[in-house]
């Protein structure tokens, strides 16, 4: 009987959090505001614009190569939407999250570029809302519309890179 009632548990959906509400390139561009507001207070410089460009063409990999996938798919890119298709081909064949990655990699590459450190620090506050909240929530909802085949995929591909 436990059994039953554990599995039973799993089929519950975990609560949506407030956090899938907000549209996840917003919530990146917190620690870029933040980041650039505290450097006229104090400065924090980090070396390397060379670096930025480089790191931001990686990104472009990841940015719009997924959303395309999601349209050619015909399924939303909406984090608390419905998924109608398990995408697994692009840069979702390393990461199950490239639109995720891309964002991160768009903060540390405008951070090079600004020329400051600061968004750094401020950029722990999405990846935080994103590991601990979004992707969970996500997961939950593609393991139950998928089945083994996101399970299977799971398996293979990391969450981040």
């Amino acid at each position: 009987m436990h059994d039953t009632a554990k599995n039973l548990e799993d089929l519950r959906p975990n609560p949506r959090s407030v956090w899938l509400l907000v549209p996840p390139p917003l919530l990146f561009v917190l620690p870029l505001v933040l980041g650039a507001c505290l450097e006229h207070v104090v400065s924090f410089p980090v070396a390397g614009r060379v670096v930025g460009v480089v790191i931001l063409g990686v990104a472009l990999v990841f940015i719009p190569t997924a959303p395309i996938l999601f349209a050619i798919h015909k399924t939303t890119i909406v984090p608390h939407g419905k998924a109608r298709t398990l995408i697994e081909r692009g840069p979702y064949r390393i990461s199950r999250n490239p639109m995720y990655v891309g964002l991160v990699l768009i903060v540390i590459g405008v951070t090079f570029l600004l020329g400051t450190a600061w968004p750094l620090l401020f950029l722990v506050f999405p990846i935080w809302v994103t590991q601990a909240k979004v992707i969970p929530y996500e997961e939950q909802m593609l393991e139950r519309s998928f089945g083994d085949d996101y399970r299977s995929y799971k398996a293979r591909v990391r969450r981040w890179i």
